[in-house]
């Protein structure tokens, strides 16, 4: 089956219509809710932080490095660009299980369950 984004969100964004972000050191957290396309408004949270390269040559400076994991990187924050790239990596998924899209998009995003234990 195939996957639908059923909302972004940001705590950072209160206005989408009007959010620039017009400078070079920027990082924005964004959650998305992504599940099949079923018309249904059923989803998981998908989370994943937009960054500028030069916010991250900040977290580096003084300490040598940092971890990057679900960071989508881009020079000039573009929330239409952000939302292009989702679409892309949603389209691309095609499967019958919800395990097997979890696995793929967690590629990219941080699942809200991926730290569940039973």
């Amino acid at each position: 089956m195939k996957l639908e984004i059923k909302e972004i969100t940001s705590p950072d964004i209160d206005d989408r219509d009007r959010f620039v972000r017009d400078f070079d050191l920027f990082s924005v957290p964004v959650q998305v809710k992504i599940g099949f396309a079923d018309g249904s408004s059923q989803g998981d949270i998908f989370s994943f932080l937009v960054c500028s390269p030069e916010w991250l040559r900040v977290q580096v400076e003084g300490k040598g490095s940092r971890w990057g994991l679900h960071l989508f990187i881009m020079s000039l924050f573009d929330l239409r660009v952000v939302e292009e790239k989702l679409q892309r990596v949603i389209a691309s998924v095609d499967v019958e299980q919800w395990g097997d899209a979890v696995t793929t998009i967690s590629k990219y995003m941080d699942w809200e369950y991926s730290n569940y234990r039973k």
